[in-house]
């Protein structure tokens, strides 16, 4: 989730192409970095891992719809779904499997509703869609605080620095979205 909102960060400063082509670098580097063995080990690990494939999704929707007039429409809705798919799912690999996952997918689901707020036109945007997005989230916050109870703070011990780490940067990084969208 954090080169996702990285991602969203360097396309609202410098532009959706440039900020989507920065993310997916930044990605690429780390997944790099984390990949061992030969170089075909290596490529086959790089694509394999989810934030890569998370960011190429993004960046290809985020362009898609750049191209029809608005690439802020796939970051509110990518925010968003991020977050209520990992509430409601217990399982496989969109679910949320621990509580650092589901903080951080809530606060990147508030920034999406605050870009959603501050960005888009709504004297030509139908009410009932702010109404269903604030539904979703909060709908979503509900079954997320079920679910409390029943989950670890850290899916895996052995990362639990990097985690906390990485939970924190995506928290500071919504908290950025929300500000670079009220400027």
């Amino acid at each position: 989730m954090i080169y996702v909102v990285l991602a969203i960060i360097a396309s609202m400063a410098l532009n959706a192409p440039l900020g989507m082509a920065i993310g997916f670098l930044i990605a690429l580097i780390v997944a790099l970095a984390q990949s061992q063995g030969a170089m075909w080990e290596r490529l086959r690990q790089v694509l394999g891992m989810g934030y890569v494939r998370a960011i190429t999704a993004f960046a290809v929707a985020s362009l898609v719809i750049d191209e029809l007039d608005d690439w802020k429409i796939a970051a509110i809705v990518w925010l968003i779904a991020a977050f209520a798919v990992g509430a409601w799912r217990t399982d496989g690999q969109l679910g949320a499997k621990d509580r650092w996952t589901l903080l951080t997918r809530f606060a990147a689901a508030v920034a999406g509703l605050a870009m959603a707020w501050l960005n888009l036109n709504w004297v030509t945007t139908p009410t009932p869609i702010w109404f269903m997005l604030i539904a979703i989230v909060s709908a979503s916050a509900v079954r997320a605080a079920l679910r409390w109870p029943n989950i670890q703070w850290i899916e895996h011990a052995r990362a639990t620095k990097r985690r906390t780490v990485g939970a924190l940067a995506s928290l500071l990084m919504c908290a950025a979205i929300v500000s670079v969208s009220v400027v």
